[in-house]
């Protein structure tokens, strides 16, 4: 399961992760209704980012 959070800028929070080594399985992706992305730590959890068009 991954959990998902609204983020203002997704870029943003996955370059700020990959200064923290983090991992990122999903890049950002544009849909319709706005653009997501799926990160990881360094444990291998995933965390899902948000942002609405």
């Amino acid at each position: 399961m991954t959990v998902y959070v609204q983020a203002d800028e997704v870029k943003n929070y996955l370059y700020r992760a990959a200064v923290l080594a983090g991992k990122f399985p999903v890049p950002p992706a544009e849909i319709p209704t706005g653009t997501f992305a799926r990160m990881g730590d360094p444990e291998g959890n995933l965390i899902g980012l948000w942002k609405l068009k």
